[in-house]
């Protein structure tokens, strides 16, 4: 998330969160993966990573940062050079993951891709028990473990009802 690759080209786009704010979004692929940094003036605030295979894209990670220390704007910077500080800014619950994972499915579809899949993992949902529920609510089929500490989500992003999430 924090820098781009040399070979990677990267492709600009605008996300905006629940009150219409923009955050610059940049969309990298290299063979088949996919990798979107998404920044607010230019401070990295969340990132997905993605791995197409045949019909499938992978979803290997999607991620908001919980705090942020903000970069101060070129022309203000000298105000933190006299010691002002600013406040940590969290940029979860805005959104903007919502927003990210829209693009992405979209981006998706109109390269073909027929469905995404994805692991939710004992770490994510340790981090965020509610991530079931947020990938039900994005359209996503979600597949718990019987332990329910881990799981899978698929989107059929062509027929409704053709695929069925693998278990």
């Amino acid at each position: 998330m924090n820098s781009l690759p040399s070979q990677l080209n990267a492709v600009k786009h605008t996300l905006r969160d629940n009150s219409g704010r923009p955050y610059s979004l940049l969309l990298g692929r290299t063979g088949d993966c996919w990798a979107f940094w998404v920044r607010d003036r230019g401070t990295p605030v969340g990132n997905a990573e993605c791995l197409g295979k045949g019909e499938t894209l992978f979803l290997s990670e999607i991620h908001m940062r919980d705090e942020v220390q903000p970069r101060w704007p070129e022309c203000l910077r000298f105000l933190g050079w006299f010691g002002l500080k600013r406040s940590l800014r969290s940029y979860r619950g805005r959104g903007i993951g919502t927003a990210l994972l829209r693009f992405l499915n979209e981006h998706a579809r109109q390269s073909g891709f027929k469905r995404i899949e994805g692991n939710l993992l004992p770490r994510d949902l340790d981090h965020n028990p509610r991530l079931p529920d947020w990938y039900r609510r994005q359209g996503f089929d979600v597949v718990m473990q019987s332990d329910l500490k881990s799981g899978k989500v698929c989107l059929d992003l062509g027929e409704a009802g053709v695929f069925v999430c693998p278990k």
